[in-house]
């Protein structure tokens, strides 16, 4: 089944990235990785450097900010001659999110894997990285893709077969041409379900979509978010607008705000990197995911939108004393760490993706 969902959507990778969700079946990967008569680049993000270790696999990079690889692994031949690329702790982005910043190519697909499980805050935001790439970034789990499409990426053809196919939208409305049918999505909650062994071809006219292509499973959607959402409820918050909260913490909990459908508007107090002032709007670009508590309370009040709030069971006070971020919200540049070999040569250095970065004063 999972050979079908790759042959079906008739991509051919650039890049292969591998994150520190789950990963549950190596054979799978392993096997979709040795039907490639060139392998593509295979970069290792952070913790999905453990998940290359345990499958034999050689990565051409490691970047993250190595809070979750495995330190003796990648001090073992022949990892240690891999190039090594060291994250600030603290970041405006993801390690996965810097990843694909400078290893994904513009107009080409990408493949991921581990994105998605463990923690359902950091597979929220990965969905949120999707829209930031349509019909580019391909998230595979064990038995299903993910991927997005938008008025700017708005056509696939897709022959589901055996496969259930799934449309539903994830930030703003939007509208699908779905073969030559108007679909018209309004809500946070809507989807569209379709079993069909005939050709399908989409076309997003207005906004984007989340496309979920998966088992036969009539409610492949809904057990997909589900599956997301279901935390448990004293850990789970939705903010609605014009409402105050004040969210019991411990010092150094993390915290996690998405907004829903739309761009919220808010204010915070008690977080290490409080939202307010010139960054009080939180939307499809702009997330705060990881913040951290700075005492037994954080108080939000909401002023436009509706939020979904994760308090997690990490705590993390370390990220306390780490420093701030600068004045513009962008962070030192990434350290090179020793290395004895480099990338494949179409891949960027370091040096090439300064100008993503800028010094802290």
């Amino acid at each position: 089944m999972f050979f079908l969902l790759i042959q079906n959507l008739q991509i051919d990778p650039q890049a292969i990235f591998f994150a520190n969700g789950e990963i549950s079946d190596y054979s799978k990967v392993t096997s979709y990785l040795e039907s490639f008569e060139e392998t593509p680049p295979l970069i290792a993000v952070d913790g999905g450097f453990n998940y290359c270790y345990q499958m034999d696999i050689t990565p051409t990079v490691i970047v993250g900010d190595m809070d979750s690889a495995n330190p003796l692994w990648m001090s073992s031949p022949p990892y240690n001659a891999v190039e090594k690329i060291l994250l600030d702790r603290a970041k405006d982005c993801t390690d996965l999110g810097f990843a694909l910043e400078t290893y994904h190519r513009p107009e080409t697909a990408s493949v991921l894997f581990g994105a998605f499980g463990y923690r359902p805050d950091h597979s929220l935001y990965n969905l949120y990285l999707l829209l930031k790439y349509p019909k580019e970034l391909f998230l595979f789990t064990e038995d299903a893709v993910l991927f997005a499409l938008s008025e700017t990426h708005p056509d696939m053809h897709i022959h589901p077969h055996d496969l259930h196919l799934t449309l539903f939208p994830f930030y703003g409305k939007s509208r699908v041409l779905l073969n030559d049918q108007s679909i018209e999505f309004e809500q946070f909650n809507q989807r569209l379900e379709v079993s069909s062994n005939e050709e399908l071809t989409i076309r997003v006219t207005q906004g984007e979509v989340l496309v979920l292509l998966a088992n036969n499973s009539p409610n492949a959607a809904y057990h997909f978010l589900t599956s997301l959402l279901h935390t448990p409820s004293e850990n789970r918050v939705f903010l609605e607008a014009n409402q105050h909260y004040e969210l019991q913490t411990q010092v150094g909990q993390t915290l996690s705000l998405f907004p829903l459908f739309s761009h919220a508007i808010l204010e915070t107090h008690g977080l290490k990197w409080d939202l307010g002032g010139a960054f009080d709007t939180l939307d499809k670009n702009f997330l705060s995911l990881s913040n951290v508590s700075e005492g037994e309370k954080v108080e939000i009040q909401m002023k436009e939108g509706r939020i979904l709030c994760f308090l997690t069971d990490k705590i993390d006070e370390e990220m306390l004393s780490l420093e701030d971020l600068t004045s513009t919200g962008v962070l030192t540049k990434p350290k090179l760490l020793p290395k004895e070999a480099f990338p494949a040569p179409h891949l960027p250095l370091v040096e090439e993706v300064e100008s993503l970065w800028i010094p802290a004063e």
